[in-house]
């Protein structure tokens, strides 16, 4: 488990438009526990938590225990506070590597509609070709 004390908001303009990345500092993916493009599970101290793909990053006058989320993120979790010189916000979080169902789970109930009922029908879909396979293999 990685403990998060400071939060910033996305420093790369592209990164808004992703709905579920973070940046770690890139030192913290080199330590092996999490790597790039891993699925983590986000929680805060009232328990509330949200899954996101991490992506690397390392701006300058940062320190390694921050992370950047987007600005939904930040409400989710219940995170307000004013910024300090470097942009930083005050947080309590904990991030982990999310497990299988996690990421079945962050999947399934992507924010983007057009990903989500992709991934929706693909699953569906899927269970129906098994379940039609075992059953001419039965007969």
């Amino acid at each position: 488990m990685i403990k998060i004390s400071k939060v910033m908001d996305f420093n790369k303009e592209d990164d808004f438009r992703a709905e579920t990345i973070c940046r770690l500092h890139t030192s913290i993916l080199r330590d092996g526990e999490i790597c790039r493009n891993d699925w983590v599970k986000i929680q805060n101290t009232t328990n509330n938590s949200i899954y996101r793909q991490v992506k690397g990053g390392s701006p300058k006058n940062s320190s390694k225990d921050y992370i950047e989320l987007d600005y939904d993120a930040r409400l989710e979790l219940d995170i307000q506070g004013n910024k300090d010189e470097n942009g930083l916000i005050d947080c309590e979080l904990n991030v982990t590597k999310a497990k299988v169902y996690d990421v079945f789970k962050a999947n399934w109930l992507y924010p983007n509609y057009a990903i989500r009922m992709a991934f929706r029908v693909a699953i569906i879909m899927g269970s129906i070709s098994i379940i039609l396979g075992l059953i001419g293999t039965l007969k």
